[in-house]
């Protein structure tokens, strides 16, 4: 596949398309479009509304990251680990290394859930508790954690969990 940056097309040459290769480029539209815009993330709405096209419709369970400058401007966003359908490791160390690489002061959490259902289980609050403080100690603030399934979200922000 190839892109031309002087009409953002995309073309493929001798060969039909597959569905993946298709959301594949539809979720670097997408995020293309929202970073160009220097956006500033001042809900769960417009993080849930982001997230759901970066990995809304995974099949496994992966754990994201968005840094945000202090005005909550994204800076950057990762997938920082992936794991099976039900679950997916996730390692507070290695979210602190990349929040201090991006130079972040604030930070989005967020992982989607494949079975459809965006309710956090005991793991998921455990494992925002940790991030959490862990984040306190570099001074960086955690304004939310998504769980994202379809269409669906959970916002922890939203629900007083933070």
């Amino acid at each position: 596949m190839e892109k031309t940056n002087e009409n953002e097309k995309f073309f493929v040459f001798d060969r039909p398309v597959t569905e993946q290769e298709i959301l594949h480029l539809a979720k670097d539209i997408a995020a293309s479009r929202f970073i160009r815009a220097g956006p500033e993330i001042s809900s769960s709405q417009l993080a849930g509304d982001f997230l759901n096209h970066l990995i809304g419709n995974d099949e496994r369970e992966v754990f994201m990251v968005i840094f945000l400058d202090v005005r909550h401007r994204i800076i950057a966003y990762e997938q920082l680990f992936q794991g099976t359908i039900h679950c997916s490791p996730v390692y507070p160390r290695e979210i602190i290394k990349r929040v201090l690489y991006h130079n972040a002061g604030a930070v989005i959490l967020a992982h989607n859930h494949p079975s459809g259902d965006p309710s956090p289980s005991d793991k998921d609050r455990q494992v925002t508790s940790l991030v959490k403080d862990a984040l306190s100690f570099i001074e960086t603030r955690l304004l939310d954690h998504l769980i994202i399934a379809g269409s669906k979200w959970f916002s922890f922000a939203d629900e007083g969990i933070l």
